[in-house]
């Protein structure tokens, strides 16, 4: 039990001011006027708000999730990531073998069932990819997932899946099966026409991963997935708001087509966020940091260097408020996953995930 006091306390939809948050069992109790425990911590300035959540996170700290899809590999990405304000995150694994993927799903059951703070599930970006819009995925391992390990994913105990694919590439009735199962499913990574995506849309897709990044480009006669993923506010837009991946005159044309109210921002963080580490491998080849920009041997993009709390002050640069911009790495991935206001909030019931903000500095409180 404890009793936390600040000038500010921001529960992602209003302001408390000089008040106390209160915590029991690691839960929000209540905002009050007066502590309600004797443990108490007192900020003289600064605000207290949501934890940050991440959808789709590779790596940190050194470990990326392909190269180490053990247990001791998602602790130490999800420390990393929480030591920068993201309290809650999708461990993601880029398009894999099935042998990877077994060991990874494994590993992720496993932590869930450790309740491993931090990891709320899995996102399979890929391996039900397009080739032709295959980034850095290696065209190897782009497979349809058989029957069998389709069923495997959708029987395990692995909190929140969430699946990336190309619905160009697939049948529509897996899309409606791994949907009907309770399985989160995005387009990502693929060369669809608008018409497909819709089709996509139909089937049971909810939302599109990295926007603009690995999907044609839109045009005035065919807008491709692109056109679909900025102009339909029913479903969800991921971006990397890191200033490499997006041009920010586009980040602001998609929030203000799509609505604030259904962009996420996330950050695809690969090895080296959180670490002293310039360079690593991937499949077999390196991947290398050159000023906050990770490109490979062929000069793609290969993930990012970036956390959520400069994709928040990346977002404020464009003009868009604090509140805005904290609502799209807290209560809109929090209800992407339809965990709102459990987690994404400090409203009373919710997950003591609190992070202090006092102008350019940040740090995770509980």
């Amino acid at each position: 039990m404890k009793s936390i006091y600040a000038p500010g306390i921001y529960d992602g939809e209003q302001y408390h001011h000089n008040a106390w948050l209160n915590i029991q069992d690691n839960t929000v109790l209540s905002v009050t006027d007066a502590a309600l425990f004797s443990d108490q911590l007192i900020y003289e300035s600064g605000t207290l708000v949501p934890g940050f959540i991440d959808l789709q996170v590779n790596g940190g700290g050194g470990i990326l999730l392909n190269n180490d899809p053990t247990v001791q590999g998602l602790k130490t990405i999800i420390q990393v990531h929480r030591s920068l304000g993201t309290h809650e995150l999708l461990a993601t694994l880029i398009t894999s073998d099935d042998a990877t993927i077994h060991q990874t799903l494994d590993s992720v059951e496993t932590a869930i069932e450790q309740n491993m703070q931090g990891l709320l599930g899995i996102h399979l970006e890929g391996p039900m990819i397009n080739s032709l819009k295959r980034g850095i995925h290696f065209d190897k391992d782009i497979h349809v997932l058989n029957d069998q390990l389709l069923k495997n994913i959708q029987s395990r105990n692995l909190g929140k899946v969430l699946v990336t694919l190309a619905p160009e590439t697939v049948d529509p009735h897996i899309i409606t099966e791994l949907k009907d199962t309770g399985i989160i499913v995005f387009a990502g990574h693929s060369n669809a026409t608008a018409e497909e995506a819709q089709k996509g849309l139909q089937a049971g897709i909810s939302g599109f991963t990295h926007m603009f990044n690995a999907m044609p480009a839109m045009l005035s006669r065919e807008p491709s997935i692109l056109g679909i993923a900025i102009s339909d506010r029913n479903s969800w837009g991921t971006i990397i708001h890191d200033g490499i991946h997006v041009d920010p005159i586009m980040v602001k044309i998609a929030i203000e087509a799509k609505h604030i109210n259904n962009i996420i921002l996330v950050t695809d963080a690969m090895a080296t966020l959180g670490s002293d580490i310039d360079s690593f491998e991937f499949n077999g080849h390196t991947i290398y940091k050159e000023n906050n920009k990770l490109v490979n041997h062929e000069r793609k993009l290969a993930g990012a260097h970036v956390d959520l709390f400069t994709s928040l002050n990346n977002t404020m640069n464009i003009g868009y408020s604090f509140e805005q911009s904290l609502q799209m790495i807290t209560q809109n991935p929090a209800k992407a996953l339809n965990l709102y206001p459990t987690v994404g909030s400090l409203k009373n019931g919710a997950k003591a995930n609190i992070n202090w903000i006092n102008g350019a500095i940040i740090k995770p409180v509980v």
